[in-house]
């Protein structure tokens, strides 16, 4: 598809929430910007909403506006589609249309392209039309545009990070305030950082669905969401917090994918991340992303991971980035050629088979040999201990609180050990934690 300078530009938007009103204000206030740098207008022409009724806070005069999504992917004044519907089933059917009719695609939806991307992918190779996704990872943070076009000779070994601004919200408020999980996930609701339903964010759904499509550019290779192990916060502790701080570790929601060998290995989890990493210092809602390569070594990427402005903004990128490409006829050149091989699958490592440091804790009778039982435990699977704490008993109390960090070992071997030391004698209560300790190698 080829557009003269000059030529508008006409976008159709499917869905006009936070993300879609971002997105036409940007567009709106920017538009002398735009008409200056690229030679020719960008308009929103059409948008399709659920209420009719609904009132929004952004100027949508002289826009047709309604209801009917598939109506974009024909729709005569429309040469790009944006895709900010959320709704997986829907979501597809349009973008497989808009593909088929020709028509570029930007997405904000990192779970349609995590459970159809092969499929997707496949047909914008075959059309050799983009489907764009800055916003679908990271939030403002351009970590797709990193990754497909900043490191380019590079070999990428291992990604990591904080891609859930609910889950880091969530563990930031339980170090700093000692409150509840239950406390602050209310909170979070109220302030409109969680969801009514918040599953997808606190049990590593949203990051899982992220990680995969990060994966997919780090490796070149097809990932399967459903081989991304994902685990939720709800059993950290605030007694786990105020350990770890003594221990030197901050308690963050990771995301990790990496080569080991031939294979890939994938999960999320809360995991206990020394405070002399960057990674352990990032709270709030704040996103980042750390990716380690063999020419460049490390690099990070901080930044708002979700929110109107800083989602509308990864928007519009990928808009303008659709837009010269049109100009200069070269759409082709835009998408993702290596993406759509449904037949190029990572082999994938079971989790049971990965390898990690642990943390412990149990609260334990305070009496001799407690934690030689323990160790006696770990040496039998050679597993060895890297650093230990042992807090006194409360006064009144006959129970102490014993926390462990071990070397790195397999899952399987871990979850041996958690077992035999959960049936051994002078063990209290149902009070215990096993977090997983963040690693970069």
């Amino acid at each position: 598809m080829h557009k003269q300078k000059n030529s508008p530009i006409r976008v159709g938007i499917a869905g006009v929430g936070t993300v879609g009103t971002a997105v036409v204000n940007i567009l709106n206030d920017a538009s002398s910007a735009f008409r200056q740098q690229l030679d020719t207008p960008i308009e929103v022409s059409q948008v399709v909403v659920r209420n009719l009724e609904t009132q929004r806070d952004c100027d949508l005069n002289g826009v047709t506006i309604g209801t009917d999504v598939m109506a974009l992917s024909s729709a005569e004044d429309v040469d790009v589609v944006i895709e900010l519907i959320g709704d997986v089933n829907i979501s597809l059917s349009l973008v497989k249309q808009c593909l088929l009719n020709g028509k570029p695609v930007i997405t904000a939806n990192k779970a349609l392209l995590a459970l159809h991307g092969d499929e997707l992918f496949a047909l914008s190779k075959e059309k050799k039309l983009p489907i764009l996704f800055e916003a679908a990872v990271g939030g403002g943070i351009p970590i797709i545009k990193v990754m497909r076009e900043s490191l380019q000779g590079n070999r990428v070994d291992c990604i990591a990070g904080i891609i859930n601004g609910t889950c880091n919200y969530l563990l930031t408020r339980m170090a700093n305030e000692g409150a509840k999980y239950e406390d602050v996930l209310l909170d979070a609701q109220n302030l409109g950082y969680a969801e009514a339903d918040p599953t997808f964010d606190v049990e590593g759904i949203d990051a899982a669905h992220k990680l995969s499509l990060l994966a997919r550019l780090a490796f070149h290779q097809s990932i399967e969401f459903e081989k991304i192990q994902h685990f939720g916060l709800a059993d950290v502790q605030i007694e786990d917090f105020i350990i770890a701080k003594k221990m030197g570790y901050a308690i963050k929601p990771m995301s990790v994918c990496k080569r080991t060998d031939d294979k890939i290995e994938g999960y999320v989890f809360p995991a206990l991340v020394s405070n002399s990493l960057l990674l352990a210092n990032v709270n709030g809602v704040t996103n980042a992303v750390q990716v380690c390569a063999n020419r460049v070594g490390e690099i990070n990427c901080v930044g708002p991971g979700a929110g109107g402005d800083a989602t509308g903004s990864a928007v519009v990128a990928d808009l303008v980035e659709v837009v010269y490409a049109m100009q200069e006829d070269s759409l082709p050149s835009v998408y993702f050629p290596d993406l759509g091989d449904s037949h190029n699958q990572a082999q994938m490592i079971a989790f049971e088979d990965t390898e990690h440091a642990y943390y412990f804790r149990f609260r334990v009778e305070d009496k001799p040999g407690m934690i030689k039982q323990f160790a006696s435990v770990l040496e039998g699977l050679n597993i060895s201990i890297e650093a230990i704490n042992q807090d006194e008993p409360k006064e009144g109390e006959k129970v102490a609180s014993i926390a462990l960090i071990t070397n790195k070992v397999q899952e399987k071997k871990i979850q041996k050990a958690l077992k035999d030391i959960l049936s051994l004698p002078g063990y209290v209560d149902e009070d215990w934690s096993l977090i997983r300790v963040f690693n970069r190698d």
